[in-house]
């Protein structure tokens, strides 16, 4: 396992929080940026991602460090990101110094019988042998691009179990073990999970590898 730093407590940057971020004494000891809020989007050029200068510069003026969450292409899915959006990630990373990088163990883009299409949400991916292959491909691919480790966010779920698939927790277990990364442990999402009538919090607590877990969600 790598070995990272303790940050403290964080938030997630939104603009707005500049008062709160400022202060000498801030409560805050860490940002979590969610980057592609923030990319000028040029499908036309290449790169077709790019961060602003004035944004990195921006950001860097708080005094608390920075860890980077992708919004922009889960990794439980069939597809796989392109070059261009791993690049911008990693320069994104780079920027920031952040120790660390994570996306949501979610699909939120799959190609059918008319072509690709975009949910517009984050949608669970098949608890089976062949989810847990695509999973585990996809984050290869980013930890690959990516200048520092790489983690996974527990997601949440909104169907009821199927017969054949494995429960949330020997999933997100299997899906970490075998590529190798972190975890982002969300918190809400699991107890969402136990609400929809899936694993109970405490199972899925411990059937994950808990030394994995690098940062929680609240």
């Amino acid at each position: 396992m790598p070995n990272l730093p303790e940050l403290g407590v964080g938030i997630v940057y939104v603009p707005g929080l500049e008062p709160l971020l400022e202060f000498g004494d801030s409560p805050v000891d860490v940002l979590e940026v969610e980057p592609q809020t923030l990319w000028h989007y040029r499908p036309k050029k290449k790169p077709a991602y790019s961060f602003p200068s004035e944004a990195i510069q921006h950001l860097n003026t708080f005094p608390q460090r920075k860890i980077v969450h992708s919004i922009g292409f889960a990794v439980g899915g069939s597809q796989q990101p392109d070059s261009d959006f791993l690049t911008a990630l990693a320069t994104s990373v780079k920027c920031l110094g952040a120790p660390w990088a994570s996306e949501h163990l979610s699909f939120t883009s799959a190609r059918g019988s008319q072509g690709h299409f975009h949910a517009g949400f984050m949608l669970p991916g098949a608890q089976t042998r062949e989810g847990i292959a695509l999973a585990v491909r996809n984050i290869r691919t980013f930890a690959h691009h990516l200048p520092v480790p790489f983690a996974v966010e527990t997601a949440v779920n909104y169907l009821q179990p199927r017969q054949g698939e494995l429960s949330d927790g020997e999933y997100v277990a299997r899906v970490v073990n075998e590529a190798d990364c972190g975890i982002l442990l969300d918190l809400h999402n699991i107890w969402t999970n136990e609400r929809n009538g899936r694993q109970r919090v405490d199972e899925f607590l411990s059937t994950i590898p808990l030394e994995r877990v690098w940062e929680i969600h609240l």
